[in-house]
């Protein structure tokens, strides 16, 4: 079984990477709020999940799937 610092990491490194990806379309992503605000999480992800990028696609479904098991975010 992964540890939690782990999968931590492996989060903060999908999130850099979607940060970046969103960034190369223009769209602007704020770290601390899509880590705090489930809303605001799942709007971006849905952005990044319905671009013509592949790499962002796949990026938001992984993120997506990170986040939804951490204790302190729940996305719909």
């Amino acid at each position: 079984m992964r540890e939690a610092a782990d999968c931590e990491r492996e989060a903060l490194m999908q999130l850099v990477s979607f940060k970046w990806l969103m960034s190369g379309k223009g769209w602007s992503v704020d770290v601390r709020r899509i880590q705090d605000e489930p809303a605001y999480a799942d709007s971006c992800l849905r952005r990044g999940a319905a671009s013509d990028l592949a790499p962002l696609r796949r990026c938001s479904g992984e993120l997506r799937g990170l986040l939804m098991h951490r204790p302190a975010q729940a996305l719909p």
